[in-house]
């Protein structure tokens, strides 16, 4: 036996629940593309054209229990993913449907 803490599912949080069968999460907000600061010139690698992007993105619409200290404490990638401006960067990948970030084509 070992110490763990146990949570139960307020009907607050019943509304932001997003059942899979694999696995259940919580969803809150959609995030808004802010400025794409730079990219770099496409390029053939692997077999494909892969650009890398640089860009600022924003947390809109976001339930108030988002930016609480406490989760912010307890899930600290979580925090910094709802700031007001975040920089971040990615690799695209060019498809017939135009360009995918990297973690999303298969």
């Amino acid at each position: 036996m070992k110490p763990a803490s146990e949570y139960h599912l307020t009907d607050a949080g019943k509304e932001y629940l997003v059942a899979k069968a694999q696995w259940n999460a919580f969803c809150t907000g959609k995030y808004v593309l802010l400025e794409v600061e730079n990219f770099t010139e496409p390029a053939d690698a692997m077999g494909m054209k892969l650009s890398q992007v640089n860009f600022r993105y924003k947390l809109t619409g976001a339930a108030d229990w988002v930016k609480t200290e406490s989760l912010g404490v307890a899930y600290k990638d979580f925090a910094k993913r709802a700031q007001d401006d975040i920089q971040d960067k990615a690799a695209l990948v060019l498809t017939n449907d135009g360009w995918m970030h990297e973690r999303l084509f298969k």
